[in-house]
């Protein structure tokens, strides 16, 4: 669960959040199945990484929405952090 405060309001808004932490060696792939409507969130933590034919290396992160699948293969020995949030 996240909380974010919008606008300064004393009430936080709430999020339901999932959080996926994966090591993935050279080579491996990793699916995850996403419901189109839910907002996932890829960080890189290390190594290197192509999401759905897009690079992304150590550092990098992106917000993905609006998709059924993602999947992600390892281009080197890398982790990563996945989160699939409420919109």
């Amino acid at each position: 669960m996240i909380a974010h405060w919008r606008d300064r309001s004393p009430e936080p808004e709430f999020f339901e959040t999932h959080t996926c932490i994966a090591r993935l060696y050279r080579g491996h792939e990793l699916a995850h199945l996403a419901d189109g409507v839910r907002k996932l969130w890829l960080h890189v933590g290390r190594g290197a990484e192509t999401l759905d034919g897009t690079g992304l290396d150590a550092g990098d992160g992106v917000t993905i929405s609006a998709v059924d699948k993602v999947r992600v293969r390892a281009d080197t020995d890398a982790g990563e952090l996945l989160f699939d949030m409420t919109a």
